[in-house]
């Protein structure tokens, strides 16, 4: 699906006006522009730094807490994993 000439001229020119208003905009902007039709862009390079950085602490304590839940349940258990000892070997 096509856009009309004049359509195109439109976009053009509100593009244009907004790259010139907003530097940082513009960059985004060309982001998008290299891309090759139908590519898509993968989502984490959308986020802002802070929100990388915050995304990537979460995982960090969801490891964290995961460790300490296992390493919690192994003192409790008194370090017993519930294996059979080896009695033949009297």
């Amino acid at each position: 699906m096509s856009l009309a000439p004049s359509d195109r001229q439109a976009l053009a020119e509100i593009e244009h006006s907004l790259a010139a208003g907003d530097p940082k905009l513009a960059a985004k902007m060309a982001t998008f522009a290299a891309l090759p039709p139908g590519d898509t862009i993968a989502r984490w390079k959308l986020l802002s730094p802070w929100r990388l950085r915050l995304r990537r602490t979460a995982m960090a304590v969801i490891a964290l807490a995961i460790i300490g839940i296992f390493v919690f349940a192994m003192i409790r258990s008194g370090g017993h994993t519930g294996a059979v000892p080896n009695v033949s070997a009297r």
